[in-house]
């Protein structure tokens, strides 16, 4: 994808499999091992892929076309626009 949509889709996907592998280790695990150091990766991921979510509702989907000035206008622009 070459949109910034597209971009940020791919990050936030990245970071969820990776909060979702990072559970799947404390899942294996059963708390034994670094089990604080995961859950402090686990939130800070968490906390990276609702900020990507925040950044993907700012960018326009990539199979919208933005509106040309002259579009964006509407009738009332063109009509005193007209002889």
């Amino acid at each position: 994808m070459d949109t910034a949509y597209g971009n940020a889709l791919i990050v936030k996907l990245g970071l969820l499999v990776l909060l979702l592998a990072a559970g799947a280790v404390n899942l294996i695990s059963r708390g034994t091992g670094p089990f604080g150091r995961v859950v402090r990766f686990e939130l800070a991921l968490a906390i990276c892929v609702f900020v990507a979510t925040g950044f993907l509702t700012t960018l326009p989907p990539a199979d919208t076309e933005q509106p040309t000035i002259e579009e964006s206008e509407g009738p009332a622009a063109s009509a005193s626009r007209s002889p």
